[in-house]
């Protein structure tokens, strides 16, 4: 009960970090349901609550050892060693429930945007050739529409769900398709070239006619062009109608933490010739993109027009950089204090069902990955927002509870069409965890890495001490 929470936990620290990180499958995330055990994530962060876990399984072990390993190890563990366990478990489990009890009963929200989503179901393969762009696109503003009246200060697309890409609005209506080249006196777009332009319009003019109906900002994630290398970028694209009336991008951010060998494959600059070696093992149909640089936080006006206006920053990490605690704290936090009240996560978890001709299974990856943002919502002490593409789109209020999710038939939440109206309540709080964390980083997990090395340490020399 001593050693597999140290242990175990400083794996889990490690394997956050290892090639980029993977932080899936903490044994934190089995408790993400339990609102009072996680509380204490804003001041240790997940690691905390796998701790906890740990430690109880871990006297569980102990005292099947009373009994079971008797005859195998020669000896079994004391009693007292035991009770000992279950006495700490015991005080751990209080302190746990008592400070939940007291920071969810806190007073420290107020009411914030009123957020609409807007989710459909489109499955993602490599084998099978997924619904065109046009039908994507004209699926989700359909499903905007009935939004119309819901008073809503933003509305959200999830990932990747605008098919044009490389230029903001402007740019594509400013272009004519049918411009002729000065130097050769030729057509300068192709017939296929043209047909991609004007449907692009129709697209932007659509997206312009749907602002004007909602009467609100949109939030959705498209492709653009990265200026410095050329590659494309995975961004979050904030559109908004300007003092004319027409569309306008207002706001950009660029994916920064990239999915290593799917968005990115490792050493493109560093060393080329192994990078062309690992592409080989990528999908073609992945194409490789630019990371952002710098978090970006969007203003979002809330409360109508008049004097009673409210100002609310939101950051949109994009997909799988919401699992990342280290990545999230760097969007919200900024000199020690938070710079962004709401946390929305824009996602396209396709990919995370199995699609044949004839049916389609969603796994239960959909719900791991909703079950991460609990634990960004206690550490941060912010509410999160989350559209994804075949689900889970969701509310999830500062205290890690889930408010609301798109449901359709018998409750379904998963490859399904719906829309969610999230009435959000930002909270005043700093946690600690975020505080420590912005200027230090995550000492708990340290601290726990480093008992974790005494203990090895102390093992090996008792190792060698006993075949002396």
């Amino acid at each position: 009960w001593v050693v597999l929470p140290v242990v175990w936990v400083a794996l889990e620290y490690a394997r956050a970090h290892a090639l980029s990180g993977f932080p899936w499958f903490f044994l934190a995330h089995s408790q993400y349901r339990r609102v009072l055990l996680i509380q204490v994530c804003d001041l240790v962060g997940q690691y905390g609550v796998s701790v906890f876990v740990a430690m109880v399984n871990g006297v569980l072990i102990d005292a099947l050892g009373l009994w079971l390993f008797r005859r195998a190890c020669g000896a079994a563990r004391p009693v007292r060693h035991v009770v000992a366990g279950a006495a700490v478990s015991a005080l751990a489990c209080a302190f746990l429930v008592v400070y939940g009890y007291a920071r969810v009963g806190q007073k420290a929200t107020r009411p914030g945007p009123t957020v609409g989503v807007v989710q459909q179901a489109f499955p993602i393969s490599l084998f099978r050739k997924g619904a065109p762009p046009e039908e994507v696109f004209a699926k989700h503003r359909d499903n905007s529409l009935p939004l119309r009246g819901a008073g809503c200060d933003l509305v959200v697309w999830p990932e990747s769900m605008l098919g044009y890409g490389g230029m903001d609005p402007e740019q594509i209506l400013a272009i004519d398709p049918l411009a002729i080249d000065v130097r050769t006196g030729r057509r300068r777009w192709t017939a296929r070239e043209q047909q991609m332009i004007r449907r692009c319009q129709a697209d932007v003019r659509a997206l312009q006619v749907l602002l004007a109906d909602l009467g609100c900002p949109l939030l959705a994630g498209g492709p653009m062009t990265d200026p410095a290398t050329g590659l494309p970028t995975n961004s979050a694209l904030l559109f908004d109608r300007g003092p004319t009336g027409r569309i306008r991008l207002v706001g950009r951010y660029d994916k920064m933490h990239l999915v290593p060998f799917g968005e990115s494959v490792p050493f493109r600059t560093t060393w080329p010739g192994l990078h062309r070696l690992l592409r080989r093992f990528v999908p073609e149909a992945m194409p490789q993109l630019a990371a952002g640089r710098k978090p970006v936080v969007f203003e979002i006006t809330a409360g109508g027009e008049g004097d009673g206006d409210q100002r609310f920053g939101v950051v949109v990490p994009i997909c799988y950089e919401g699992v990342f605690s280290r990545v999230c704290r760097r969007l919200i936090m900024h000199n020690g204090r938070k710079r962004a009240d709401l946390l929305v996560n824009i996602s396209n978890d396709g990919w995370f069902v199995l699609a044949t001709a004839r049916w389609n299974h969603a796994s239960t990856e959909l719900d791991q990955h909703l079950a991460q943002y609990v634990f960004r919502a206690v550490e941060l002490r912010v509410p999160v927002v989350r559209a994804v593409n075949t689900g889970i789109s969701a509310y999830i209020d500062s205290n890690g509870r889930i408010v609301g999710t798109v449901r359709g038939y018998r409750g379904r939440r998963k490859m399904i069409g719906g829309r969610l109206v999230a009435h959000t309540l930002v909270d005043e709080r700093v946690s600690l965890y975020s505080l420590i964390g912005d200027r230090v980083g995550d000492v708990f997990a340290w601290v726990l890495s480093a008992g974790a090395a005494v203990i090895a340490m102390f093992l090996l020399g008792k190792r060698r001490k006993s075949k002396e």
